[in-house]
């Protein structure tokens, strides 16, 4: 990727979602994020993505949840990169993880945040 002058670090604060998608029978769900900045370029006929994710804890029983964490990323090109946020659905069957649902995708660029 071409450089945009030196890195950039950015921060992220997750704080809460609401009124998302109950899942279960009882009406709630088990929410959880994953944050993930890509930087992508066409060179030619070859694209060049690279990305980095972090992942939030799960909040049992919700559908309004509460995480306030913060999350650091490099990014090398903000121009170019997005955050993605994918919220999703934890699936647990005796305490092991079945399956994830997503409940919804909010992408931005990072240019927009400059």
């Amino acid at each position: 990727l071409p450089e945009d002058g030196p890195a950039r670090v950015v921060f992220v604060h997750l704080e809460q979602g609401r009124n998302l998608h109950a899942v279960s029978r009882k009406g709630l769900s088990n929410p959880y994020c994953v944050l993930e900045v890509a930087e992508q370029e066409q060179l030619g006929n070859f694209e060049n993505i690279t990305m980095a994710a972090k992942q939030s804890h799960t909040v049992r029983k919700t559908t309004n949840p509460v995480w306030r964490e913060d999350f650091t990323f490099t990014v090398r090109c903000p121009k170019i990169a997005r955050l993605r946020i994918h919220v999703c659905h934890l699936y647990k069957f005796l305490g092991f993880k079945v399956r994830t649902e997503t409940l919804g995708i909010a992408v931005v660029p990072l240019s927009e945040m400059l």
